[in-house]
């Protein structure tokens, strides 16, 4: 009895081990997202300050031909630009989903082990 309720102690000791691992890799992913927010609010601080930039650039050469087609031309590097930001952000939503699903589903699996030790030892304990 000792010796089960030894390998007990050890298997919880594990599981909560594993679940401290667990908490610091999420606290870590916590903080990248962090990162990341800041880096995308910059990104639409950057984006607004263009658009405002590109309004008044585009109200001072309305009357000028060699205006219009600059303009043009800037018009078309932001929609690349935005391209390039929106094909990031896809890569970047989809690696913080997958990322996300992998420590809900292995947090899920410790739950799991934890719930059937502990319906053990109150099996073990009405016995």
């Amino acid at each position: 009895m000792a010796t089960k309720r030894s390998e007990v102690v050890v298997r919880l000791d594990r599981l909560e081990q594993g679940q401290e691992r667990t908490n610091l890799r999420l606290e870590r992913m916590d903080a990248r997202f962090e990162s990341i927010d800041m880096h995308l609010q910059r990104i639409d601080a950057t984006l607004h300050t263009s658009s405002k930039l590109f309004e008044l650039m585009h109200t001072r050469l309305e009357h000028l031909e060699e205006g219009q087609h600059a303009l043009v031309e800037g018009q078309h590097a932001l929609v690349e630009g935005q391209q390039q930001v929106i094909e990031r952000l896809d890569r970047l939503v989809e690696a913080t989903t997958r990322e996300r699903t992998l420590s809900f589903e292995r947090l899920a699996r410790v739950e799991q082990r934890l719930d059937v030790v502990e319906r053990r030892l109150e099996e073990r304990g009405d016995a």
